[in-house]
């Protein structure tokens, strides 16, 4: 990585308007967790290109990875403005106001990205996981379904899906993705845990039907 982002960082001291080379720099710099230094070659492609939606996007990302919300806020609300289709602009912004504790703004936004892009997992997961933290199971349940088809292999999602039929009374569907999730990885602790906790409640729920009334 720090081999890549020295060359990559050599391109931009050549070219400073070259925009693919800010964007694979700044993904390296996003991974090595300095955002700061990340958004530093957008500021300089912000200026050149005023007009460009897609570097404001990527200004706004690195400044929000950096802790800077209302800066970020801005810069992606005037991507979005510049391109009102853009949905990776919107899924971004639509996880600020999640993480900044505005859920029916962010489900609504991340909604218009999934709309645009209902195949992007990411969107999609992120849609699903707004829509769980509202108390919209069924919605989230839904959600997670089809983001199950895009990324069949994220077990993490398969044992949230589980945890929402479980509460909705799927206990056999609920179950069924756990027992897929365990098939795959026997030591997943999210898994253990939810099976280990059901396991409790109908061991009490069998205690009380043997005591009688």
């Amino acid at each position: 990585q720090e081999a890549a982002l020295f060359r990559y960082q050599e391109a931009l001291e050549l070219k400073p308007d070259y925009v693919e080379a800010a964007m694979v720099a700044s993904a390296v710099l996003l991974e090595l967790d300095r955002p700061l230094e990340a958004a530093e070659p957008f500021r300089v492609l912000e200026q050149k290109f005023p007009a460009s939606s897609i570097v404001k996007n990527y200004l706004g990302r690195c400044l929000f990875r950096a802790g800077k919300v209302d800066e970020a806020r801005s810069f992606l609300a005037k991507a979005i403005e510049l391109n009102p289709d853009f949905a990776e602009a919107l899924g971004n912004l639509g996880v600020l106001m999640w993480e900044s504790g505005e859920l029916d703004a962010a489900v609504e936004t991340l909604g218009r990205a999934a709309e645009i892009a209902p195949d992007d997992p990411d969107i999609v997961f992120n849609v699903g996981m707004v829509y769980s933290q509202l108390g919209q199971s069924k919605e989230a349940a839904r959600v997670l379904e089809h983001f199950l088809v895009l990324e069949p292999e994220n077990l993490d999602a398969r044992v949230h899906l589980a945890v929402l039929k479980i509460d909705h009374g799927d206990v056999e569907r609920g179950v069924l993705n756990l027992e897929t999730v365990l098939a795959v990885d026997p030591e997943h602790a999210d898994a253990l845990r939810v099976v280990n906790d059901l396991q409790t409640i109908l061991d009490g729920a069998a205690s009380n039907d043997s005591q009688g009334p």
